[in-house]
């Protein structure tokens, strides 16, 4: 009987020393995680970060390319009034040297 309860405390023991092993991998497991969630956390606020500095980025990079095409816009009317000037001019001048011919004293 002695001895039995004797085997009986010892496997108690070894079944606490058991439980007490298996909650401290429990709690370094435990601190792990949040160790990773911490810095996947920081991650994400990271990749937020850089998504706002890319959707600014974009945002005056397609103001920038409005811009340009503004002013391409307006050099292109210009050259396009040129040719029209230089079109109108053209004819005058045929005009003009049909009417008095090329006199030269």
């Amino acid at each position: 009987m002695m001895l039995k309860i004797t085997q009986l405390e010892m496997e108690g023991e070894a079944a606490l020393t058991k439980i007490h092993k298996l909650k401290e991998v429990a709690f370094s497991k435990i601190v792990m995680l949040k160790k990773e969630k911490q810095a996947a956390t920081s991650k994400i606020e990271e990749l937020e970060k850089e998504k706002e500095y890319a959707a600014r980025k974009i945002a005056l990079l397609e103001k920038e390319l409005k811009t340009k095409e503004y002013i391409f816009g307006q050099y292109k009317n210009a050259q396009i009034q040129k040719e029209k000037k230089l079109r109108t001019f053209g004819k005058i001048w045929l005009i003009f040297t049909k009417m008095f011919g090329k006199r030269r004293t």
